[in-house]
Order: C-alpha cells, then sequence, then structure tokens
C-alpha cells in the first residue's frame, strides 16, 4: 500500500509543478490534486500477486500564504482508496502515511554544507522519510552518518546505476575522464553518443597503471582480515 501512496504524491508533486503558474484560486484556498493508480504505470511492471491491484488518491494541500502569494507553511491530507490487492478489502482512509525525500550527494565530505546535510538529517520532520544516495560511499561523514540508523545509502557509480535499471542520468567530470583517470589505470569506461557503456574486463573492468607504483608521491596502505 505504501507504494501505491508514494506513486501517487509523486504524480501530485509533479503535477503541482507543472501546473503551479495557472492556479487562480484566492489566498489561502486548499490545492487538490488527484491520480489514478494502476500496475500499469509502474517500471519495472509489477508481475506479482499485486498486479491485480487498483487504486485512486486525492492530496490536499492546506497552506498559508505571505507576502506576494508566496507558499509559507502547508499541510497534507491524503485519501486514497485501493482494491484487488491479495487478502485486502477496499480502503479508504486519510490516515498519515511517511513521505520518501531523496537527498543526494557526491560523497560525505567533511565541510559546512556536509554539516548542515548532517543536522538536517537529524532533525527531518515526522510523516517523511529521507532516502540518502550518493556517487561514492565515502568521506569523513560518513560514519556520523551511519550512526543516525537510518538505511544505508544508495551507491550511484557507474556499477550501481547499471544495476539500476531506471537511472537516467549518471554524473561524470569530464576533466577526470580525459586527464586525471587515464594517468592512473589501464582502461577507461566508454561513453558514445551520451551513454555510458559497461566495462567489460573482470571485476572493476580495469588496472592500476604500472607507473603508478613508481610516482614519488604514492602512499601505500595495507589492510588484513
Amino acid at each position: 500500500m505504501n507504494r501505491w501512496a508514494l506513486v501517487a504524491v509523486a504524480v501530485c508533486i509533479l503535477t503541482a509543478g507543472c501546473g503551479g503558474d495557472a492556479q487562480t484560486a484566492p489566498s489561502n484556498q486548499p490545492l487538490v490534486f488527484s491520480a489514478i493508480l494502476s500496475p500499469a504505470n509502474e517500471v519495472p511492471p509489477i508481475g506479482n500477486a499485486e498486479s491485480g491491484g487498483r487504486g485512486a488518491v486525492q492530496v490536499q494541500f492546506d497552506v498559508t500564504r505571505g507576502a506576494g502569494d508566496a507558499i509559507t507553511a502547508a499541510t497534507a491530507s491524503f485519501y486514497y482508496q485501493l482494491s484487488g490487492f491479495p487478502a485486502r478489502a477496499a480502503v479508504h482512509s486519510m490516515a498519515p502515511m511517511s513521505v520518501t525525500v531523496l537527498h543526494l550527494v557526491s560523497r560525505f565530505w567533511v565541510g559546512g554544507a556536509e554539516r548542515q546535510f548532517i543536522e538536517r538529517l537529524r532533525a527531518h520532520p515526522p510523516g517523511f522519510s529521507p532516502l540518502v544516495a550518493c556517487l561514492e560511499l565515502s568521506g569523513g561523514n560518513l560514519d556520523e552518518f551511519l550512526s543516525l540508523g537510518l538505511r544505508r545509502p544508495e551507491a550511484f557509480d557507474l556499477r550501481g546505476s547499471l544495476r539500476k535499471p531506471n537511472t537516467l542520468i549518471q554524473e561524470s567530470v569530464r576533466a577526470f575522464y580525459t586527464g586525471w583517470y587515464k594517468e592512473l589505470v589501464t582502461t577507461m569506461p566508454t561513453i558514445k553518443d551520451g551513454h555510458v557503456l559497461p566495462m567489460e574486463g573482470p571485476g572493476l573492468g580495469t588496472e592500476l597503471l604500472p607507473s603508478v607504483f613508481e610516482r614519488s608521491d604514492l602512499t601505500v596502505r595495507r589492510s588484513e582480515a
């Protein structure tokens, strides 16, 4: 049920973002959005017992506006109906639900912005569940993040993104791919027509260049299991 509710919230947020300029209602009037829930809208397709589920959702935002008609505060009420799910009758409810909020970071650096990020997660408001994703699971603040007891971050490096078929965009640093990385490894990922292709070799698909071990600035650390 939470899966369908999350889909509904995403649809409503997108609808609000596209149609916000067309609002003509007086200030502080509620904003109401609705969506039809269908397994045909899921990616990848639902193939288990929930494939026969159907539903509808209505989200009402009661807003408070300030100067310039800007929204300064809001509360949301969720109304939904579900049917066709295994061992569950049709439901009509306005019980509070947890809305998943995605936080995407490069890595867990140590700095002012990263400190604000940790504190923002620590004070996350009730009713919203933080989901953290990163490009690299490392950094000086990683241990403090893990101590918060939140879900382990999803890593969207190249291998991680290739395992997730719904990934649309992979961030990269062009200067690294055309310069610095070539000083370190034997093979680079192929980027063709705006798409990055998977590495073909074993493991990471690349190796450190022999010249790396001859560098004067090389630091070697070894750990034993």
